[in-house]
This record gives C-alpha cells, sequence and structure tokens, in this order.
C-alpha cells in the first residue's frame, strides 16, 4: 500500500512540473511553467453557467489566450486542439478564436487554480466546451490542399455556380458544382483566410447566401465556435474550384495561401489557349475567362 502511494506521489509530481505545454505547427514543444502563468498579465471575465438549475456566475482572472500565443512566437496557425490530463480534448478553429474571448483561467473567486487545474475558457460558448486541467495546446497550420483542375469563375453563364436565388445549400452546391456527395470544401474569404471544413459532417445544413451586392456569406455551419468569415471569393472540393470574377488578378496569392507550387504549374490553359504564368493578363479588360485550367 505505501509503494502504491510513493507511486501515486511521484506521478502527482511530474503532473505538477509541466503546467502547460504548446505545441507549434511544426511539432516542437515549449513548456510553460506554472509560476510563469500566474506572473504573466491576466484579465478579469466572469462566466454564467447553469448547474443544478441554478444560475451561476463566477469571476475569473486569466490570460487572453490569442495575444499570449502570439507574444510567445506563435503568431500562425489554423486550428488548436487543446488536452486536458484526463484526455478530454477540444479543437477550435483559427477563425472561431479570432470572434470570441478566451483565456487561461490562473484564478477563480481570487485565488489561484491548482497547477493541474488550469482551464480554458471560452465565456461567450456553452461549458461543455470548457477544458479543465489542461496539459497542452496543439497549434496546427493549414496544410494545403492539392490544386484543382478547373477554376470557374462563377459570375460566368458557364459556371455551375450560378443561381437566381439568394441563397444556395451546400448539399445541392455539393451536387451540382463539384458533382459529389461527400468531401472536403474549402473555403476562402477576401482577407484571405482559409478553411477547410467537411461535408456532410461540419457542413450537412451550411449554406451561402448572396447579397445585394452579389457578395457571399458562408452561414449554418458546425463549428464548435462562433465562426465568422467574411466575404467568400473562393471554394473548392476536388477537382473543381470556383473563383470571383475580381479576384482573378490575385490568383497567385491565393494559391500561395492554398500552398501550390506554382512552378510546377506553368504554362497552363486558359479556355483552351495556353498561356505564360503572368498574373498581369488577369484584367477585365484584357480577358475574361470562363474557365481556368490547371496542370
Amino acid at each position: 500500500m505505501r509503494n502504491i502511494l510513493i507511486i501515486i506521489g511521484m506521478i502527482s509530481l511530474l503532473v505538477s512540473l509541466k503546467a502547460l505545454q504548446v505545441i507549434d505547427p511544426q511539432g516542437k514543444e515549449r513548456e510553460f511553467t506554472y509560476a510563469s502563468l500566474t506572473k504573466a498579465d491576466m484579465q478579469t471575465f466572469t462566466t454564467t453557467r447553469n448547474k443544478n438549475g441554478l444560475d451561476i456566475t463566477e469571476t475569473w482572472q486569466g490570460i487572453a489566450l490569442l495575444p499570449w500565443l502570439s507574444q510567445n512566437g506563435f503568431p500562425d496557425w489554423q486550428s488548436l486542439n487543446s488536452s486536458s490530463y484526463d484526455g478530454y480534448e477540444v479543437r477550435l478553429q483559427r477563425v472561431d478564436l479570432d470572434t470570441m474571448p478566451a483565456f487561461i483561467a490562473v484564478m477563480l473567486e481570487g485565488k489561484l487554480l491548482p497547477d493541474s487545474d488550469l482551464r480554458l475558457i471560452y465565456p461567450e460558448t456553452r461549458d461543455n466546451l470548457w477544458l479543465r486541467g489542461v496539459k497542452s495546446i496543439s497549434l496546427e497550420a493549414f496544410t494545403g490542399i492539392p490544386y484543382p483542375r478547373q477554376i470557374f469563375v462563377w459570375e460566368t453563364e458557364s459556371s455551375n455556380f450560378t443561381w437566381d436565388k439568394g441563397s444556395i445549400g451546400l448539399t445541392e452546391l455539393m451536387s451540382q458544382a463539384f458533382h459529389q456527395n461527400k468531401g472536403t470544401v474549402v473555403f476562402m474569404d477576401a482577407e484571405r483566410h482559409a478553411i477547410a471544413l467537411d461535408y456532410p459532417a461540419q457542413l450537412e445544413n451550411a449554406k451561402l447566401d448572396k447579397d445585394k451586392a452579389g457578395k457571399l456569406w458562408l452561414s449554418n455551419i458546425k463549428l464548435l465556435g462562433k465562426m465568422n468569415l467574411g466575404e467568400i471569393v473562393y471554394l473548392q472540393c476536388g477537382p473543381y474550384a470556383y473563383l470571383k470574377k475580381a479576384q482573378l488578378q490575385n490568383l497567385t496569392s491565393l494559391g500561395k495561401v492554398l500552398k501550390w507550387d506554382w512552378q510546377r504549374l506553368s504554362p497552363y490553359t486558359i479556355t483552351g489557349t495556353k498561356t505564360k504564368l503572368d498574373m498581369d493578363i488577369f484584367t477585365e479588360k484584357q480577358l475574361s475567362p470562363a474557365w481556368i485550367e490547371l496542370r
């Protein structure tokens, strides 16, 4: 019995020595001690949750997650996967966290939490997304996608992406535009935020809404947080992609975000004509292709 207690004590000691690990997109680990976290700049925030029929309001002190990650050399990543000492995991997209507060909670009601009980709290979400006893934070980069075989300009008549109504469901889009019943769909907004989501798991009820100005907005997606992409200018699933006409001149920078190897794509074909990789030709006056074929 004594030996068992000793082993438990040693395990507890090892746990306490590793307050928080952060793993960057390249797999490199950095350890942040409990002492350093308690000395970091903190903000006070409150949460309200229902427990046993009662609304409970609590006051916390914690570290604002995104600024802290950026200050410590972790600015570029797409998703965050956090895990606790008991094996529970929560994954959130960067675009989720850009639109809602997130904290590493260090104090509750003016008292320090134990080093093995630090928490990740998202005050605007339900509490089953919070992580108690956070052990590690893994930051994952956008891994890139294979370039499509064809990129259609969705405003042209030859595009399967045009419609008269104000919105189109992803189920309809998958069938008509991508000719698939499942797959990973990549969306990019005008600010060059790219995200890959699975249909139907995350997109079954999603839709694209077109406003009076002709801009597209993604809504009704199934994510853990409150994702807020901007105006959608590019989407792709498998070999087919659709690009807003005004973005033709930005195709090079768009492809870099998606990690395309442009050296392998020169030359390419535009509506049947071989063309060198010169993005200056993509102006409305000089050329308005119905589609671009990459090879």
